[in-house]
């Protein structure tokens, strides 16, 4: 497994919200600090961090009192950061213009 961080220097956040499961190594972990995402992580979930990535770069990340109020919606995300001229720059075969792939639930 890799971890994939996204803007390093960042990751000294208030608090760290994570979406998904720790114990299969399949997870979001968002940076939160002075009520917004300022860095973001993740392990098994990489077509989740491009997505992220680019809503941190367009300014499209909910603040963090929405993030821990339940109403982080990763699919949302996606088609806001879809929707944007700018539009996605990763080039991967799953990346911000389809869908990810949901986490697997026990």
């Amino acid at each position: 497994r890799q971890m994939c961080i996204r803007d390093r220097r960042r990751v000294h956040g208030d608090d760290v919200y994570i979406d998904g499961n720790l114990d299969e190594l399949k997870f979001i972990a968002l940076y939160l600090k002075e009520n917004r995402v300022v860095a973001a992580s993740s392990m098994g979930r990489s077509p989740a961090l491009m997505i992220i990535n680019q809503a941190l770069r367009l300014g499209l990340m909910p603040s963090a009192q929405e993030i821990k109020s339940g109403k982080f919606d990763l699919e949302a995300l996606r088609r806001r950061v879809g929707e944007q001229k700018q539009g996605c720059r990763c080039q991967r075969e799953r990346c911000c213009k389809k869908a990810p792939k949901a986490p697997e639930t026990a």
